[in-house]
């Protein structure tokens, strides 16, 4: 849901491009512990509603013996990298994985550099 359009078009792509990739996928889920989340809400004056102060990671794809914690970008810049990075450190602390994650970005195109700095920082970069 709080996708960008080209980064919907960007999703679409990939998926029609290989339809069987992943066994399911998870969307917009909510990285960050509740607790964080909960207490800024409060500052707000808001209850019941501590999703909405908690992290979005784009999808979490699943395969066999692969968690995939997706960034999903029309084109890939550095700050994908961090983004991807932090959201795979959060899914591994509070998710408790039953399969070794990755931090994958798929992009429809990518900044100079980003093949080297997403290898160098051990990301995968997945173009449409």
């Amino acid at each position: 849901p709080h996708l960008k359009p080209e980064d919907v078009r960007t999703w679409e792509r990939f998926i029609d491009g290989d339809p069987h990739y992943y066994d399911s996928v998870d969307y917009d889920m909510g990285l960050s512990r509740v607790e964080a989340a909960r207490a800024k809400a409060q500052e707000l004056g808001i209850k019941g509603d501590e999703r909405l102060y908690q992290y979005k990671v784009d999808a979490i794809g699943y395969k066999p013996g692969c968690i995939d914690i997706i960034e999903i970008k029309g084109k890939a810049t550095p700050q994908a990298i961090g983004q991807v990075l932090s959201y795979k450190l959060l899914y591994d602390r509070e998710k408790t994985p039953s399969a070794p994650t990755r931090a994958v970005i798929i992009a429809t195109e990518a900044a100079n550099e980003m093949p080297m700095l997403c290898k160098e920082q051990g990301v995968t970069l997945i173009l449409t």
